[in-house]
């Protein structure tokens, strides 16, 4: 006979105090607390970010140039080397897989023969690759990366009519900048993929006039750094037609001058919470690693003989690492064409932008 089970006790897990408010009123409030400590944390962080590239890094390169210039351009040129010879190879890897040639070899070969026939001057380089129309199946990759990053909208799904116009608007955008036009270029990047519809301009209107009453220094009574970084924000929101930028900026003062957010404001406020939580996060990490450069709080730092000593010695090792990179590559390089064929070619610097994994990178 099977035994008799005991029926399940029913958990009944405590409530928080709701008090006058109710339960979400007390969720709303400390989801507000915790976005204004957020708020403020990023601001820290983000002070110490720019303290070291605006004044300590600038510091410890002239500082560098001054102690360690050879030293440091002899690094610099042979990592640059190294990162051309793994270019070539890649470029004749990627055309061989592509079955445009019958072996690694034949690829490499064209590659390195290529690369030879690119060298001339580089005004001439610079005329030729502003002049050259960007080709269309590049264009529609760059303007669906920049939809998605800047606009969050999938390119792909867009109504063809919009699409046409957004595109048109970015590429006029490239017209911009290579007429030197630098302001005509950030409008119109700013204007591309905007929603240009009667009620969303009147709603934008309304909010920016509002949110630039709030920030001018006649009506908060101050100016501080973070009210001008709110107040460039709302411009640059205001000329991209973005309502919810300015939303999120009227959220952050509202936040920062203590006033009561409505209940109707809550869903906002979440997505203001987890933005700023994972901009806080990326921070950190970012500090994490700018604490390790030896250029860290330049200002305070004592240039020590220890201090020295650690400098030269990394300047040594990266040296020795560029140089023992260059002599792999080319043992590869020879391996594959065969001992009939060594690369006797300069390699040239091909303007493709490498992966940061792929990357070695001196220390500083």
């Amino acid at each position: 006979m099977a035994a008799s089970r005991s029926p399940k006790k029913r958990v009944t897990r405590p409530r928080a105090n709701s008090g006058r408010g109710g339960r979400g009123s007390v969720s709303l409030a400390a989801l507000s607390a915790e976005s204004l400590a957020l708020q403020r944390q990023e601001r820290e962080l983000r002070a110490l970010a720019n303290q070291f590239h605006e004044s300590d890094l600038p510091a410890f390169d002239a500082w560098m140039d001054a102690c360690f210039a050879q030293e440091r351009q002899e690094a610099t040129r042979l990592h640059e080397k190294a990162d051309e010879l793994e270019d070539i190879l890649d470029e004749a890897d990627l055309a061989y897989e592509s079955g445009e040639f019958g072996s690694l070899s034949a690829a490499l070969a064209a590659e390195m023969e290529r690369d030879k026939g690119d060298d001339f001057p580089a005004d001439l380089e610079s005329d030729a690759d502003s002049a050259a129309p960007i080709p269309d199946e590049i264009a529609d990759f760059l303007f669906a990366q920049f939809m998605a990053e800047a606009r969050g909208i999938n390119a792909a799904r867009m109504d063809p009519a919009a699409y046409a116009k957004a595109k048109a608007d970015f590429m006029a955008s490239f017209e911009k900048a290579q007429a030197g036009d630098r302001l005509g270029f950030e409008k119109s990047l700013l204007k591309t993929g905007a929603d240009d519809s009667d009620e969303n301009v009147r709603e934008v209107k309304a909010l920016y006039r509002r949110v630039a009453k709030r920030l001018h220094p006649d009506a908060s009574g101050s100016w501080e750094e973070g009210e001008k970084r709110l107040w460039d924000e709302a411009s640059k929101a205001y000329e991209a037609l973005d309502l919810g930028g300015l939303q999120r900026i009227d959220l952050i003062l509202t936040l920062e001058r203590s006033e009561e957010i409505p209940a109707s404001r809550n869903r906002e406020l979440r997505r203001l919470h987890n933005e700023l939580r994972d901009l806080v996060a990326n921070l950190t990490s970012e500090l994490t690693e700018l604490r390790a450069h030896p250029g860290w709080e330049f200002g305070k730092r004592k240039r020590t003989k220890s201090f020295r000593e650690r400098i030269q010695s990394d300047l040594d090792e990266a040296i020795y690492s560029g140089r023992m990179r260059i002599k792999m590559l080319e043992m590869r390089i020879r391996a594959i064409l065969g001992p009939k064929r060594k690369a006797k070619s300069k390699p040239k610097a091909r303007g493709r932008t490498r992966p940061a994994e792929e990357q070695t990178e001196i220390p500083f």
